[in-house]
C-alpha cells in the first residue's frame, strides 16, 4: 500500500454541539473542554465525544481543521485550539481562516470585499431587526460586523419564542443572507459567509486525498457536503431533521 502524507486527510470538524456542549445541553458531560469568564458557558465532552476526538487525534496522517462560528477569543477559549496538530481552523462562520492563530490575510481579504456588496450591511439590518424584537425577551448581537446572532434570555423558556421570532424574521432579512435556528440560537449571517466557503477555498489549497466532514446542526450540512464522508451525532439537529422528515420517527 502506498504510503499516506500529512495533509492527504482532512478532517473539517464542527465545535460547539458536535465535540462539547455547556451542562445545560448535557448534564452527563464532566470532562472540561472550554475555559470562560463565566462558569454557565464552560463546555464539557461527554465521554462518547471524548473517546471520538482521541479517535481522531489517533490518526497521524490526519489534519483536523475545527470549523465553528466562534469568534477568535471564543477559539482560542477552547482546549482543542492549543493543541500542537490543529494547524488551521475556520472562525467566524467561516469568514476568517486562521493558521498557526494567525488570519489568512487572502481569505480575510476576500470576505471583506464580499460584504462590501451587501444590499444591507450586517451593522445597518440589527436596529432594523430591534425595532421589531422585544427586548425584554430577546438580546441580538453583532459578531464583528459578520453576522447576527439572537438569543432569548430566558433559556429554560425558548423554544415557541424562537419559533416565533423565525417566522416574523424571515419577512426582514434580505435576499443575500441566511438565517438559522438551532437551540437557543438564531443567526443571521450574509450568504456570502458561509463554512463551507472556507472549507472550499482549504480543500483547494491542501488538496487532500480525502476529507471528512462532522457536525451536528444545518447550518454545517453546506460544509460537510463538500466532503467525501459525513459524520453527524446522535442526539443532534441535523439528524432529528433526517428522522422526522425521511423516515417519520418521534
Amino acid at each position: 500500500m502506498a504510503s499516506i502524507n500529512l495533509n492527504h486527510i482532512l478532517i473539517f470538524i464542527d465545535l460547539d454541539d458536535t465535540i462539547f456542549q455547556t451542562i445545560r445541553k448535557n448534564p452527563n458531560a464532566k470532562i472540561p473542554a472550554t475555559e470562560s469568564p463565566n462558569h454557565l458557558t464552560v463546555s464539557y465532552m461527554s465521554q462518547e465525544q471524548n473517546l471520538f476526538l482521541g479517535l481522531l487525534n489517533a490518526n497521524e496522517t490526519a489534519l483536523i481543521i475545527p470549523v465553528t462560528a466562534r469568534d477568535y477569543d471564543q477559539y482560542k477559549r477552547t482546549f482543542i485550539s492549543r493543541e500542537d496538530k490543529i494547524a488551521y481552523a475556520s472562525i467566524f462562520f467561516g469568514a476568517e481562516i486562521l493558521h498557526k492563530h494567525e488570519s489568512d490575510v487572502l481569505w480575510k481579504s476576500h470576505v471583506k470585499s464580499k460584504l462590501m456588496s451587501l444590499s444591507l450591511k450586517v451593522a445597518d439590518l440589527k436596529p432594523v431587526i430591534e425595532r421589531r424584537l422585544n427586548a425584554e425577551l430577546y438580546n441580538i448581537y453583532n459578531v464583528n460586523d459578520y453576522y447576527l446572532v439572537i438569543k432569548h434570555k430566558d433559556k429554560s423558556n425558548y423554544c415557541e419564542y424562537n419559533k416565533s421570532c423565525f417566522n416574523m424574521l424571515k419577512e426582514l432579512i434580505p435576499y443575500d443572507y441566511s438565517y438559522f435556528i438551532n437551540d437557543n440560537n438564531i443567526t443571521i449571517v450574509p450568504k456570502c459567509i458561509d463554512k463551507k466557503n472556507a472549507v472550499e477555498y482549504l480543500i483547494d489549497k491542501i488538496k487532500p486525498k480525502l476529507t471528512i466532514g462532522i457536525g451536528d446542526s444545518m447550518s454545517d450540512w453546506n460544509f460537510m457536503d463538500l466532503c467525501d464522508f459525513k459524520i453527524i451525532p446522535k442526539n443532534s439537529q441535523i439528524n432529528r431533521v433526517i428522522n422526522n422528515n425521511l423516515f417519520n420517527y418521534d
